[in-house]
């Protein structure tokens, strides 16, 4: 049974799932740059589609941040300061690097290495292949053997897809 509330009080059970919250962050950032780069795919120029995602993936970073600091302001009842700010930036900021890799694709375009249509495509498979790693890594944290590990890792993949696809139709 959890123990009560209790403001200024920190239970134990916290701090793994503070450690927890990196990855949620980072998939997060995934599934943000995957349907990023799915909604603008064919209408925007690579240079640009890699602009949008670090600087979405980093407003939506200091959004986080913000929710953060309100959240434990109300939980336990006090301010805050300094210190609590870089702790949780730093446990958010993997939501930024989350498109580090997707940007870089796209990058090639502007840097005359590819046309943006192949650049923008590499980008989306990098970006469906990092959410099949996240399903990956999950399964096999839980124990899950490679088998069962893969099959998860795909479906997270295709529910990246299936993200992109609804992104793809609200745009």
């Amino acid at each position: 049974m959890p123990r009560p509330f209790v403001p200024g009080h920190v239970t134990v059970t916290e701090e793994p799932l503070r450690r927890e919250g990196r990855y949620a962050s980072a998939i997060y950032g995934s599934i943000l740059t995957t349907s990023l780069i799915g909604a603008l795919h064919y209408s925007t120029k690579a240079g640009s589609i890699a602009l949008t995602v670090i600087a979405t993936n980093a407003v939506f970073w200091l959004a986080h941040v913000w929710s953060e600091i309100l959240g434990e302001r109300i939980e336990r009842g006090d301010v805050g300061g300094l210190a609590q700010f870089r702790r949780l930036a730093r446990n958010e900021w993997p939501m930024v690097e989350a498109g580090a890799l997707p940007a870089l694709a796209l990058a090639a375009a502007p840097a005359g290495l590819c046309s943006d249509r192949i650049a923008t495509d590499a980008a989306l498979v990098v970006s469906v292949a990092q959410l099949a790693g996240w399903g990956l890594l999950g399964a096999k944290r839980s124990g899950a053997g490679w088998a069962k590990g893969l099959l998860l890792g795909v479906a997270d993949g295709l529910v990246g897809l299936g993200i992109v696809g609804l992104e793809s139709l609200l745009h």
